[in-house]
C-alpha cells in the first residue's frame, strides 16, 4: 500500500510537472511569437520610417536641387536687372549731360543778353549824369547869382539899420546929458539941506548935553546938601525932589536920546539916499559907456560880419567853382571807370564762356569715362555671374551625387538590416525548434521514466 501510495504520488508529481513544463513551454512560445510579432511590427515600422525618411531626404534634395535653380534664376534676374539699371543710369547721364550743355548754352546766351543790357544801361546813365551834372551846374549858377543879389541887399540892410542905430544913440545921449544935470541940481540942493539939518542937530546936541552938565552938578549939590543936612524929613523930601527930577531928567535924556536917534537916522537915511543918488549917477555913467561901447562894438560887429559875409560870398564861389570842377572831374573819372568796368565784364564774360567750353568737355570726357567704366563694369559682373552659375552647376551635381551615394547607402543598410532581421527570425526559429525538440526529448524521457515505473512497479487491484 505504501509503495503504491509512493507510485501514485509520484505519477501524479509527473504529470504535474510534465504540465508545467507544457505550459511553460506554451508560454514561452507564446512569447516567442508575441517578440517575433512585436519585431515584425517594429521591423515594418522602421522600414516605413526609413521609407518617409528617404522620402523627405529625396523631397530635400529635390527642394536643394531646385533651390539653386531658382537662385540661378534670382541671380540672373538680379543681373538683367543691375544691367537694366545701369542701362537706365546711363541713359540718364547722358539726358543729364545734354541737358547741362543745353542749360551752359542758354546761361552763355543769358549772359550775353545781360551784358549787353548792363552796356546799354550803362550808356544811358552815363548820359543820365552828363545831363545831371549840366542841370546841376545852371542850377549852381543860379543859386551863385541869387546868393550874391541876397548879400547885397543884406549889405544894404546893414547900413540902414547901423545908421538908424547911431541916431537912437546919440537921442539918448542928450537925454542922459539932461537927466544927469537935473540929478546933480537936485543931488546939489539935498546936500545944502542936509548940511543945515546937520549944523541944526550939532547945536541941539551941545544944548543938550550942556543941561545935561548942569542938571548933573545941580544933583550933585543936592545930594551933598542932603547929606550934609541932619533933618531926616528934609533929607527924605530932597531925595523925592532927588528922585523926580532924576526922573525928569531921564525922561528928558530919553527924549533927548530919541531926537537924537532920529536925528541921527534922517542922517543916516539922507547919507543912504546920497549914496544911491551917487550910484544912480554912476550907474547912468557906468550904463552910458557900456551902451556907448556897445553901440562902437555892435558897429564894429557889423562891420566884421558884413566883411565876414563878403568873404563868405566870395569863398562859396569859390568853392561853388572848385566843386563844379571836382564834380566834372568825378564825373569824367566814373565814365572812365564804368568804361573799364564794361572793357573787363566783357572779358570776364569770355573767360566765363571759355571756361564753360572746357567745363562741358570736361564733363562729356567724364561721362565717357564714367560709360566706359560702366560697360567694363557690367562685363566683369555678367563674367562673375557667368562663373558663379558654373560655380553653381558643379555644386548642385556634388550634391546630386552625395544624395545619390547616401540613398545607395540606405538601400545597402536597409537590405542590412532586412537580412539581419531574417537571419534573428531565422535564428529564433532555430532556437524555437530546438527547445521544442528539447521539449519533446524531456517529454519523452519523462513518458520513458514512467514506463520503467510503471513495468517496475505493481500493478493496482
Amino acid at each position: 500500500m505504501i509503495l503504491e501510495s509512493s507510485n501514485h504520488q509520484g505519477h501524479q508529481e509527473a504529470d504535474f510537472s510534465r504540465s508545467l513544463r507544457t505550459a511553460d513551454f506554451k508560454r514561452s512560445l507564446k512569447t516567442a511569437d508575441v517578440n517575433r510579432s512585436l519585431r515584425t511590427a517594429d521591423f515594418k515600422r522602421s522600414l516605413r520610417t526609413a521609407d518617409v525618411n528617404r522620402s523627405i531626404r529625396t523631397a530635400d534634395v529635390n527642394r536643394s536641387l531646385r533651390t539653386p535653380d531658382v537662385k540661378r534664376s534670382l541671380r540672373t534676374a538680379d543681373v538683367n536687372r543691375s544691367l537694366r539699371t545701369a542701362d537706365v543710369k546711363r541713359s540718364i547721364r547722358t539726358a543729364d549731360v545734354n541737358r547741362s550743355i543745353r542749360t551752359a548754352d542758354v546761361n552763355r546766351s543769358i549772359r550775353t543778353a545781360d551784358v549787353n543790357r548792363s552796356i546799354r544801361t550803362a550808356d544811358v546813365n552815363r548820359s543820365l549824369r552828363t545831363a545831371d551834372v549840366n542841370r546841376y551846374m545852371r542850377t549852381a549858377d543860379v543859386k551863385r547869382s541869387l546868393r550874391t543879389a541876397d548879400v547885397k541887399r543884406s549889405l544894404r540892410t546893414a547900413d540902414v539899420n547901423r545908421s538908424l542905430r547911431t541916431a537912437d544913440f546919440k537921442r539918448s545921449l542928450r537925454t542922459a546929458d539932461f537927466s544927469r544935470s537935473l540929478r546933480t541940481a537936485d543931488f546939489k540942493r539935498s546936500l545944502k539941506t542936509a548940511d543945515v539939518n546937520r549944523s541944526l542937530r550939532t547945536a541941539d546936541f551941545k544944548r543938550s548935553l550942556r543941561t545935561a552938565d548942569v542938571n548933573r552938578s545941580i544933583r550933585t549939590a543936592d545930594v551933598n546938601r542932603s547929606l550934609r543936612t541932619p533933618d531926616v524929613k528934609r533929607s527924605l523930601r530932597t531925595a523925592d525932589v532927588n528922585r523926580s527930577l532924576r526922573t525928569a531928567d531921564v525922561k528928558r535924556s530919553i527924549r533927548t536920546a530919541d531926537v537924537n536917534r532920529s536925528i541921527r537916522t534922517a542922517d543916516v537915511n539922507r547919507s543912504i539916499r546920497t549914496a544911491d543918488v551917487n550910484r544912480s549917477i554912476r550907474t547912468a555913467d557906468v550904463n552910458r559907456s557900456l551902451r556907448t561901447a556897445d553901440v562902437n562894438r555892435y558897429m564894429r560887429t557889423a562891420d566884421v560880419k558884413r566883411s565876414l559875409r563878403t568873404a563868405d560870398v566870395k569863398r562859396s564861389l569859390r568853392t561853388a567853382d572848385v566843386n563844379r570842377s571836382l564834380r566834372t572831374a568825378d564825373f569824367k573819372r566814373s565814365l572812365r571807370t564804368a568804361d573799364v568796368k564794361r572793357s573787363l565784364r566783357t572779358a570776364d564774360f569770355k573767360r566765363s564762356l571759355r571756361t564753360a567750353d572746357v567745363n562741358r568737355s570736361l564733363r562729356t570726357a567724364d561721362v565717357n569715362r564714367s560709360l566706359k567704366t560702366a560697360d567694363v563694369k557690367r562685363s566683369l559682373r555678367t563674367a562673375d555671374v557667368n562663373r558663379s552659375l558654373r560655380t553653381a552647376d558643379v555644386n548642385r551635381s556634388l550634391r546630386t551625387a552625395d544624395v545619390k551615394r547616401s540613398l545607395r547607402t540606405a538601400d545597402v543598410n536597409r537590405s542590412l538590416r532586412t537580412a539581419d532581421f531574417k537571419r534573428s527570425l531565422r535564428t529564433a526559429d532555430v532556437n524555437r525548434s530546438l527547445r521544442t525538440a528539447d521539449f519533446k526529448r524531456s517529454l519523452r524521457t519523462a513518458d520513458r521514466r514512467q514506463s520503467e515505473l510503471q513495468r517496475f512497479m505493481p500493478e493496482r487491484p
